[in-house]
C-alpha cells in the first residue's frame, strides 16, 4: 500500500511559507506546521515522520541548520527543503553543501512546486524502501 505524501512546514512568519502550504494542500500533500525548531522536533521524532520538511532559513529559536540536524535524527528518511524570502547565493551554496534536498524562493508556481516535491520524494522513498503518492 502506498503512503500519502506528508510535509512539515517550519516557519514563524506567515510568508512566504503560508502561500507554499496552500499550493501543497492543493496538490494533496498532507501538511502540518511548526513555528520553531523545538516544535518541529516532535513530529520528526515520531515513528512515522513527515517525508519532507520545508523550512524558513531563520526561525525564532534557530535556523535551517538546526532543522537539518533534527531531520537527520528522524527514525525514517526525511528530506529538507529550505525556503528563502529572496535569492541569496551564499545561503544557497551553504544549504546545498550541507545536504538539504532543495532551495526555493517565491513566487511559488504549482508546476514548479510539484517538480520539487516529486524530486524530493524520490530520495525519501528509496531510503525508506516503500512507496508514496499524493492522495
Amino acid at each position: 500500500m502506498q503512503e500519502i505524501v506528508s510535509a512539515l512546514l517550519v516557519y514563524g512568519q506567515e510568508e512566504p511559507l503560508g502561500a507554499l502550504d496552500l499550493i501543497l494542500r492543493q496538490q494533496l500533500v498532507k501538511t502540518c506546521r511548526a513555528e520553531t525548531c523545538q516544535e518541529a522536533a516532535c513530529p520528526l521524532d515520531r515513528a512515522d515522520p513527515p517525508h519532507l520538511v520545508f523550512t524558513d532559513a531563520t526561525l525564532p529559536d534557530g535556523t535551517w541548520q538546526d532543522i537539518l540536524g533534527i531531520a537527520a535524527k528522524a527514525r525514517e528518511a526525511v528530506n529538507v527543503v529550505v525556503v528563502a524570502r529572496f535569492m541569496d547565493f551564499q545561503l544557497y551554496f551553504e544549504t546545498m553543501e550541507a545536504g538539504v534536498c532543495d532551495f526555493i524562493i517565491p513566487p511559488f508556481r504549482a508546476p514548479d512546486l510539484a517538480h520539487v516535491v516529486v524530486c524530493a520524494m524520490e530520495g525519501v522513498v528509496n531510503r525508506r524502501g516503500g512507496h508514496a503518492h499524493a492522495a
